[in-house]
């Protein structure tokens, strides 16, 4: 499901709770005394209340970007990306993952796409997409082989084109 911004930014608190259940199935019994718990509350609470939040009390780059997400995603990915810059989160990938799921990666400016696909790191390019991949459906593209036969099984499954000048 593609979200508009005004839908987002009156759900962020319900999307921030979702990802809090995901995080609390995640690590079972050990949730009720968890550093991800502390963090997650106080995210709740920032987004609910408008209380001080500190984005950097967690090492997990993983919360951290989810936490810049359901507080600056609110459709303009420059504002998202000049937060984490501000706060020395240089990893974009998670946060603009988020940001894509939610809002469709067309919607992305070509100036971010084009930096990332002009890349001429092709184990950075295919490592995003691997990621990306497994978080949209659950299947991990294992190697590069692994992407290689994906790619052909999807090349069979799209119907053939019939080009000009062809039989």
């Amino acid at each position: 499901e593609v979200w508009n911004k005004s839908e987002f930014l009156s759900s962020r608190y319900d999307f921030a709770k979702v990802g809090g259940k995901l995080c609390r199935e995640k690590l079972g019994d050990k949730w009720d005394n968890s550093s991800e718990r502390v963090y997650i509350n106080s995210l709740l609470k920032n987004l609910n209340e408008y209380t001080a939040f500190d984005i950097n009390s967690t090492n997990s780059i993983v919360l951290k970007s989810f936490a810049a997400f359901c507080q600056k995603g609110e459709g303009d990915i420059d504002k998202m990306r000049d937060y984490l810059i501000s706060n020395g989160i240089g990893d974009f990938r998670i946060a603009f993952a988020l940001w894509g799921l939610i809002f469709g990666f067309a919607e992305m400016p070509k100036t971010l796409t084009n930096d990332f696909y002009n890349n001429k790191d092709r184990k950075y390019v295919s490592d995003v997409y691997k990621y990306i991949y497994k978080q949209i459906h659950g299947i991990d593209l294992d190697g590069e082989l692994g992407v290689k036969e994906f790619v052909k099984d999807e090349i069979k499954q799209k119907p053939s084109v019939n080009r000009r000048g062809s039989s």
